[in-house]
């Protein structure tokens, strides 16, 4: 069993070195500010705003990528409230949504998108964060593929997930299990819907207000921000070869794109598909050695 309080402080970055450079923090490619990764015009759906990632790292750099407008999903209104005074802060021009939901029924996730639907025509942007809830993440994906004005119409789909998912380890397995499970479902929706670019996104160790000790003071941490700034690089037509697949927000996009045609040809990081390449087996025994 992995022995983390022995472990090196730099495990969470370095132990996920599938590309040359890695990150901790927002660099150029992903600057939701610079040109390239402008959004004008289009529509974000961001779950589970009313806190940690989803409020500190999603939401600002949507609203500085320019977006149309961003729908807030969570339980708790007045939580959402205050990241609305947020990205009106950030950036008065884009227009907000606040949807608060149950995470339980079909008629939440339906009712959900017709708002949005009605308000703003059509969502081209999913980003997911329901943790354990298999279900609802099932319902709200089902929900975002049904409302395009047409068929063919490009979205895009990120998925929160975690490098938990390629493990067994007792009693958290239900937690492993639901990672797992939004993952293969992430595969699945890149190769049932051409149009979509699906993509499971592995945040690394981000101190929000979730993330608990002893992690928090042993290992090096990743900003909120870098996420959002990955996420939104997602959000381009470039990174299709990517869909299906699982990746972590401390690689360097610039090494992935490079790395695109052997990605692809050797179907890694895609779950459930032949030729896959087991996170496990790019790890570095000394972050993740017998113990």
């Amino acid at each position: 069993m992995f022995d983390w309080l022995n472990a090196p402080q730099d495990c969470p970055s370095t132990a996920l070195h599938f590309t040359k450079n890695t990150h901790l923090d927002v660099y150029p490619e992903v600057d939701p500010t610079v040109p390239a990764n402008n959004l004008s015009g289009k529509v974000v759906v961001i779950a589970g705003t009313s806190r940690g990632i989803e409020s500190d790292g999603m939401v600002p750099p949507f609203a500085k990528a320019g977006v149309r407008a961003i729908a807030l999903l969570a339980t708790d209104a007045e939580k959402l409230a205050s990241t609305e005074r947020k990205i009106k802060k950030i950036n008065p021009a884009v227009d907000t949504l606040i949807c608060p939901l149950e995470i339980t029924w079909v008629k939440d996730a339906e009712d959900t998108f017709a708002d949005i639907k009605a308000q703003f025509g059509h969502a081209d942007f999913l980003w997911q964060n329901f943790q354990v809830n298999s279900k609802f993440t099932y319902l709200l994906i089902h929900a975002f593929l049904c409302q395009p004005p047409y068929p063919d119409m490009p979205t895009v789909i990120v998925n929160v997930s975690s490098w938990q998912t390629f493990f067994i380890v007792p009693q958290m397995n239900g937690y492993f299990m639901s990672k797992f499970s939004l993952d293969h479902l992430s595969t699945c929706v890149a190769a049932e819907y051409p149009s979509v670019i699906a993509t499971s996104l592995y945040p690394g160790f981000v101190p929000t207000d979730m993330f608990r000790e002893p992690f928090r003071t042993l290992f090096d941490h990743a900003s909120a921000e870098l996420i959002g700034g990955t996420a939104v690089w997602l959000c381009h037509e470039k990174t299709k070869f990517l869909s299906g697949r699982w990746i972590a927000t401390n690689w360097d996009v610039e090494d992935l794109f490079a790395r695109r045609e052997e990605i692809l040809s050797s179907e890694q990081w895609a779950l459930g598909r032949i030729g896959v390449t087991c996170l496990a087996s790019l790890l570095p025994t000394r972050c993740f050695g017998q113990g």
